[in-house]
């Protein structure tokens, strides 16, 4: 005969229960101890699940601020190169191309291109093609500076055919490479903007009554008066 284990079934003799034939069993009562170390157990549980989510949470923010921190370090010492054409040392009726780099480590590689480029360029234009032709290395501060166009107006420059270079309204489009990437950018020029733009002075106009080697000096002062002024554009 199979035996019930002591814990599952309590088993009481009554006064009598011979006699009448009875037995009273019943239930063990339910073991406190047992419930409270199940809630235990399931608050441990989910007490290691939220740590395992905060230690998951904690360990994506520092690989996110990680991130954001080298991205800053690249975006603060990385090359900056930006294109611009402005009025010309030379003169008025001219204008340079500008290419600097502004950034605090080296541009290499470094491309210029002009998608409005002349499809039959003049001897101006032939020139500033070269210069689209070749990989430059722009240091820190470093600057390319070359002709962009002559206005018609400026008789001494052109050809007598109206403007030289290239046209007054175009895109610049420049590519580089940094220590951490590489970068490309356009610049939209527009020449008219910068038609009310002041040149450096070269003194007064020549004295009439001078003397033609005095007319020469007066002349060739003018002229580094005016490159002095010219200095800082």
């Amino acid at each position: 005969m199979a035996r019930i284990p002591r814990d599952t079934l309590t088993c009481e003799l009554a006064p009598n229960a011979v006699k009448n034939d009875e037995l009273s069993c019943s239930v063990p009562p339910l073991e406190y101890l047992d419930l409270w170390s199940t809630i235990g157990d399931v608050a441990t549980a989910l007490l290691t699940l939220a740590l395992v989510v905060l230690a998951g949470w904690a360990g994506w923010t520092a690989v996110k601020t990680l991130n954001q921190t080298r991205q800053n370090s690249i975006d603060q010492t990385r090359p900056y190169v930006f294109a611009q054409v402005v009025p010309s040392i030379a003169g008025s009726s001219i204008y340079d191309l500008v290419i600097q780099n502004t950034g605090q480590s080296t541009a290499r590689n470094l491309t210029i291109a002009c998608p409005q480029f002349p499809s039959e360029p003049d001897r101006l234009a032939v020139a500033i093609g070269k210069l689209f032709d070749i990989e430059h290395v722009l240091p820190p501060q470093g600057r390319i500076r070359t002709y962009w166009h002559f206005s018609g107006d400026d008789r001494n420059w052109s050809d007598g055919e109206g403007d030289m270079g290239l046209p007054p309204v175009a895109d610049i489009q420049v590519s580089y490479d940094g220590p951490d990437g590489h970068y490309e950018d356009t610049f939209p020029i527009n020449i008219g903007v910068y038609a009310m733009t002041p040149v450096g002075a070269s003194g007064h106009e020549v004295p009439t009554d001078l003397t033609k080697p005095e007319k020469n000096l007066h002349k060739m002062l003018a002229v580094i008066a005016g490159n002095i002024s010219n200095l800082g554009r």
